[in-house]
């Protein structure tokens, strides 16, 4: 539980900054690659990050799921950005924090807990074939 409550305030720390200075690269444009960035903003525009919740829920579901974490959701900073080089310590970070390493505590706990509850029936079963119920 206590993992779980950290991997949500690193996921909320992480949705607060890129709502706060990356809010303009949570959008994807109709019919355009969700990677151009390039394109004014419209009515056509579906953003993802115009409130902090809204930012949370895509943070939460995009960056979690995606392989390279959420700068593979967003859309690509190009070297003319003036938030290029902040943009790529973002992703990179999200990438190393979550994705690699809380994300791999999750699955450390999934497969301890299932060699634990294997162990416990090899114990069982062990004390099934070696006990005599009727002697004591």
């Amino acid at each position: 539980m206590a993992s779980f409550g950290l991997l949500f305030i690193c996921i909320y720390i992480a949705a607060t900054i890129g709502y706060v200075f990356f809010a303009d690269y949570f959008v994807e444009h109709e019919g355009a690659s969700k990677y151009d960035t390039t394109t004014a903003y419209d009515s056509e525009m579906n953003t993802y990050c115009d409130t902090l919740a809204n930012c949370l829920i895509s943070t939460l579901y995009m960056g979690t799921r995606m392989g390279g974490g959420i700068g593979e959701a967003l859309g690509k900073p190009f070297l003319t950005d003036s938030q290029y080089f902040a943009r790529h310590l973002f992703d990179l970070v999200f990438f190393l924090v979550v994705v690699v390493y809380l994300l791999n505590i999750f699955l450390a706990i999934i497969v301890d807990t299932f060699a634990e509850s294997r162990k416990k029936a090899n114990d069982r079963d062990q004390r099934l074939k070696t006990i005599c119920f009727i002697c004591g």
